[in-house]
């Protein structure tokens, strides 16, 4: 490029940039500030408050006439149940605690509560069970055990028959003349009427009775009572019969009616001892048995102890006739200790769940049921005693039972020692020659062990309702101490079985 031509271009260049806008902005005059009013000022931040402290939650305690009807029973305790001082206190095992499936036991405690409170008369509980049972050893101890905690309400039913001689309760005890007694096991009936008892006794015309009197044995509050009920079998062919108390006639029932149905009649007597008939008048009087309950608020315990029974016998009964016969009675809970008689695992089941069933269209199906696993027994091989395996596998049954259909279930076979322990009670006197029946020593310190576990539970009820009660601690300071070293473990040739 030549200078001509490269002064031309610089001129061009000049030219251009003196022609293109600037690029520094403008000066402007800054904006005036904002005028800001009182009530447009922010207000203040307001000073935190401190947090109070939360009030501490009460301390739970025991209801007032809990505390004190545990306190009267603790004083009680030792002369109504002297063998608890021969007995050692429970350890922390599972053997002693009650499974309480569903918390099914928890009506019944709440009752209890209620009837300490004076909010209700009774709680009653049936107990049943085999041969063990029809002595009345273990629904007696029941019944002294649980009437010194929450209150003697009676001695409660007894069987108008005697299909054994051992048949026998405790406080009560009693006779027939002119009479035929059946069971559910044997001897039975013609026809499968039992009532929910399982036995049946036949007032054989004019002449014959039944009676009941007083017996110096078990709790002296169960002899008295205020009130005396006989049930029968409402039929075609009843006859009629009078309740007579103390030799005197005061009312006659007639059983004759259209339909076969379940009957009772009540009377009042004053409160205390008395001896009392059931005096057929004319034609055969079918009987189911009488109950005797007293004023005072409390416990009942009914002993429905009937040899060789099994759930089977049970289901078997009429149905109806038992329905109508376990309402009567109005049960708050009803216990089985069945099972040295059941020797069909497969239908075990299917017994249990009618007998179950039956309970609750009775009494309603919040009523409370408890299984207990059968005791072990024994039989005599040369110089040895073997125990039945049959026995821990039938508790093993009962207990998956009452899991399946939601009830409680206690484990008497492993409280009592297990497998083999009958070999040790033996040892200690608390056998029948059999290997098979148990001495009354036995079923009071079984009843005790039972009672440990039933007021556990009930504590922990208690618990869950917000109180404190030491019903459990208090049982376990009116007794021994338990031993510093642990027993042997029960072995299936009972060599060292331990009760």
């Amino acid at each position: 490029m030549n200078n001509a031509s490269r002064t031309a271009l610089l001129a061009t260049v000049a030219l251009w940039m003196a022609c293109s806008p600037s690029t520094t902005p403008p000066e402007t005059t800054p904006p005036a500030p904002r005028q800001t009013t009182e009530a447009q000022k922010p207000a203040p931040e307001p000073i935190a408050e401190p947090e109070p402290e939360p009030e501490p939650e009460p301390e739970p305690v025991c209801p007032e006439e809990l505390d004190a009807a545990l306190k009267r029973a603790r004083a009680h305790f030792e002369a109504n149940v002297p063998y608890a001082a021969d007995e050692p206190r429970p350890k922390d095992d599972k053997v002693y605690y009650i499974e309480n499936n569903d918390q099914n036991l928890d009506i019944v405690m709440g009752k209890l509560v209620e009837v300490t409170q004076g909010k209700r008369k009774k709680v009653r509980i049936a107990l049943y069970g085999d041969s063990n049972h029809v002595p009345d050893y273990a629904s007696g101890a029941w019944r002294t055990i649980l009437g010194t905690w929450f209150g003697f309400g009676g001695h409660g039913y007894v069987a108008a028959a005697r299909p054994w001689p051992v048949y026998q309760h405790r406080e009560i005890e009693h006779k027939v003349k002119g009479w035929s007694s059946y069971a559910a096991s044997t001897p039975k009936a013609d026809r499968s009427v039992y009532g929910h008892a399982g036995q049946v006794g036949f007032g054989k015309g004019r002449g014959a009775y039944a009676e009941f009197k007083p017996r110096e044995e078990g709790a002296p509050e169960n002899r008295r009572f205020s009130s005396v009920t006989a049930t029968y079998l409402c039929n075609k062919r009843g006859g009629t019969f009078a309740i007579v108390v103390d030799g005197k006639e005061i009312k006659t029932v007639d059983t004759e009616c259209d339909e076969e149905r379940f009957g009772s009649a009540t009377v009042t007597v004053p409160d205390g001892e008395h001896t009392v008939r059931f005096a057929v008048k004319k034609r055969q009087v079918t009987f189911f048995g009488a109950v005797f309950e007293n004023d005072d608020p409390g416990v009942i315990v009914d002993g429905l102890g009937v040899g060789a029974l099994n759930l089977a016998m049970l289901s078997d009964s009429d149905a109806e006739v038992f329905k109508a016969s376990m309402k009567d009675r109005n049960y708050d809970m009803v216990a089985f200790h069945t099972g040295t008689n059941m020797w069909a695992p497969n239908v075990h089941p299917k017994w249990a769940k009618t007998v179950i069933e039956r309970v609750r269209e009775a009494l309603g199906p919040d009523v409370a049921i408890l299984f207990l696993s059968p005791p072990d027994f024994a039989r005599r091989r040369g110089p040895r005693r073997v125990s039945n395996e049959r026995m821990q596998e039938c508790g093993l049954e009962k207990q998956q039972i009452a899991k399946e259909m939601n009830f409680a279930f206690w484990d008497f076979f492993n409280a009592s020692g297990g497998l083999g322990a009958i070999s040790k009670w033996d040892d200690q006197d608390y056998v029948l020659g059999d290997l098979v029946h148990y001495k009354q020593p036995f079923h009071e310190k079984m009843s005790l062990r039972f009672t440990w576990a039933f007021l556990r539970e009930f504590e922990d009820y208690l618990k869950r309702q917000g109180h404190a009660c030491d019903a459990f601690t208090r049982t376990a300071q009116l007794i021994k101490p338990p031993a510093d070293e642990p027993k042997d473990a029960p072995t299936a040739e009972g060599d060292k079985a331990t009760p």
